[in-house]
């Protein structure tokens, strides 16, 4: 089972490819997707939808997990994070992918089984659940990669639970 866990962004936008097998994590692939601010606004949007088309088609996942939005002070960047989420949205039902969305909050708990845990916290967490050396991301994909976590974690257990419905029909 794979996911796309995805920090929305519009200057800068975290992402992870997170594997599952026999109850183990692995990272597929993680980065950052970037838009050139001289750019105009539909240009950017463009952008996005390109590299995230690009990355659902070559690393095939069966769903995108994102983070819900914050309301912020900044009307701006919360219209401007909005538009990626169409965008992301819209890739999920192309592509026909199950989606999942979490707070920070419902992420952080997850991770670290602390709702106002620090990034370090999660970081270190991170390191310990995929059983990494060592973590050099930026905040926005350790954040994706923490999504993709509580995704695949979701995934996992609606289709356990899936699969216990199903055999009690029977």
């Amino acid at each position: 089972m794979k996911i796309l866990g995805i920090d929305p962004g519009f200057d800068r936008m975290g992402y992870s490819f997170l594997e599952m097998k026999n109850s183990t994590y692995s990272l597929v692939s993680s980065g950052l997707i970037t838009t050139d601010r001289k750019s105009l606004h539909q240009e950017r949007l463009l952008q996005v939808y390109k590299d995230l088309s690009e990355l659902i088609s070559k690393f095939k996942p069966i769903a995108i997990a994102t983070e819900t939005l914050i309301f912020s002070k900044n009307i701006k960047t919360a219209s401007k994070i909005s538009e990626v989420r169409g965008i992301i949205q819209l890739l999920t039902a192309m592509n026909n992918l199950k989606y999942v969305e979490f707070s920070p909050l419902q992420v952080k708990s997850a991770i670290t089984g602390y709702g106002r845990a620090s990034k370090k916290q999660i970081e270190k967490s991170i390191k310990l659940i995929l059983k990494l050396s060592d973590i050099d991301y930026i905040d926005d994909v350790i954040d994706a990669i923490a999504i993709s976590i509580c995704g695949l974690n979701k995934l996992q257990y609606v289709q356990k639970l899936e699969v216990k419905l199903y055999a009690k029909t029977e």
